[in-house]
């Protein structure tokens, strides 16, 4: 039996200004759901999972929140439930838009990829048929000699 919190559960918001450069803020997590932010217009927060806890002075936490234009524009159209990666590559001035000359936190966001078990299906599919219209060919071959 698993049990499922239904009033959700305490979320960890990393101190981005204190990571360094190429930090691991996760190397496993599952994107959970968006949220509007509360400090910027159009701000949107992203809630991961993680498998192992964040322990911090306040507590342990199994949720991760990180806010930032660039996860919003590479996470915007990916489905909820994949697992990922997240890289801090620390701060760069934004050259166009609203916010042109001011700084911003930048990421690596990388996705696990999984194999479906119908695409592997399909692939040995194709593969038997390859070696049947190989032996078929191997066939006829041998008749004509």
């Amino acid at each position: 039996m698993t049990l499922t919190s239904l009033t959700g559960s305490p979320i960890y918001y990393p101190k981005l200004a204190e990571l360094a450069t190429g930090s691991v803020i996760f190397e496993k997590a599952k994107l959970l759901k968006s949220e509007a932010g509360r400090k910027f217009k159009n701000q949107t927060n992203w809630i991961f999972e993680v498998e192992k806890p964040v322990v911090t002075e306040k507590g342990e936490f199994n949720r991760i929140g990180v806010s930032a234009g660039m996860l919003t524009a590479a996470l915007k159209d990916e489905p909820m439930g994949g697992d990922y990666r997240l890289v801090y590559l620390g701060k760069n001035t934004i050259e166009k838009g609203e916010w042109k000359g001011s700084k911003a936190h930048t990421f690596e966001i990388q996705r696990y990829e999984t194999s479906s078990p119908k695409a592997e299906t399909n692939t040995v599919a194709a593969a038997q048929t390859r070696v049947e219209d190989t032996r078929s060919s191997d066939s006829l071959d041998s008749m004509m000699n």
